[in-house]
């Protein structure tokens, strides 16, 4: 539900969503999913798109199967972020991506969507701190801290830090950072 209305396909125009699971079909190429979200999509902006492929190196004309798990999460990612959607949802975008993309894909993200309503979820407070002003932390689906970024106290950061540490030991927490 989202204002107390349930989900329904009005949405699919407001919410562009990114999510943890490869959803791509491994025997379609990267232009048939941008024919698709072009088709299916009013808002998405098919040059934008292409345009991201190229900075890239993506071959648009490969299938899904013959590029890298880094790459397919990339080419969701530029689907997602080429919609003129009023909220963006990016669940865990940098899953299996090369670590040396992750900071360009970073300031790709904030600058192509710029100042729209954003949830972004990681395990990793320091990979989006800098893009971020709200911090949402959960602990087996309860809200622990809630804040902005700029009013955190050092107790909270130390709790933000101390979840850092222990991150690969426990999955159970859960960060939403937010910009608009």
């Amino acid at each position: 539900m989202i204002n107390g209305y349930p989900l329904d396909d009005s949405y699919k125009d407001k919410i562009s969503y990114l999510p943890r699971i490869n959803y791509l079909d491994d025997l379609m190429s990267v232009n048939n999913y941008i024919k698709f979200f072009n088709d299916f999509y009013e808002d998405f902006d098919y040059s934008l798109c292409i345009k991201l492929l190229k900075r890239f190196n993506i071959d648009g004309k490969k299938k899904i199967y013959k590029l890298s798990y880094s790459d397919q999460r990339k080419i969701m990612l530029f689907l997602v972020i080429s919609r003129k959607a009023k909220l963006y949802i990016i669940d865990h975008p940098f899953i299996d991506i090369d670590k040396k993309d992750k900071n360009e894909l970073l300031d790709l993200i904030f600058k192509t969507i710029g100042n729209k309503n954003v949830i972004i979820l990681s395990d990793n407070i320091k990979e989006v701190q800098k893009y971020v002003n709200s911090i949402i932390l959960f602990d087996s689906n309860k809200v622990i801290l809630s804040s902005n970024l700029d009013s955190l106290t050092k107790d909270e950061w130390e709790l933000i830090n101390k979840i850092e540490e222990v991150k690969n030991v426990s999955k159970i927490n859960q960060i939403w950072f937010c910009w608009d």
